[in-house]
């Protein structure tokens, strides 16, 4: 691998390809669960809110809770602040679902670090989290709102 970004890349698509699979059969993708996943831990969310949490464009966010909608993962009401804006609840059906999201995310994690020790495991987190904290830190400095 050239760089890392190229590393993370590919590794992000392989995720997507795994939890894409076997999200199909509910009519989900790795994408929507995202989406599903938050809406579930905060529920009530605002849809421009969940639009910021995940750094995404708001139309595609609207595509998306569209989508969740139409197959019975999320209900939408109307803000009652700003009748412009949306809530967003899950259904039973999504808390059905989260589960086996979780199950899938786990077991994802321990594909790709079946031939890790314990240690390296754990180095990896560390470094990950690391890497991360940075680059936010470098986003919201140098790049929001500029």
């Amino acid at each position: 691998m050239d760089n890392l970004h190229s590393c993370f890349s590919l590794l992000r698509k392989m995720g997507s390809i795994f939890m894409d699979k076997h999200l199909n059969e509910y009519g989900l993708s790795y994408n929507y669960s995202t989406y599903l996943w938050h809406i579930c831990k905060t529920e009530g969310i605002r849809q421009d809110h969940l639009s910021d949490h995940l750094r995404v464009n708001r139309s595609t966010t609207k595509r998306a809770i569209d989508h969740l909608e139409s197959h019975g993962y999320v209900t939408k009401e109307v803000y009652e602040l700003d009748k412009r804006k949306y809530c967003l609840y899950p259904t039973q059906k999504a808390y059905d679902i989260l589960d086996e999201i979780k199950h899938l995310k786990k077991e994802w994690d321990d594909i790709i670090t079946e031939d890790l020790s314990e240690e390296e495991k754990e180095f990896a987190y560390k470094i990950n989290e690391k890497m991360l904290k940075t680059s936010k830190l470098y986003v919201k400095e140098n790049l929001q709102n500029k």
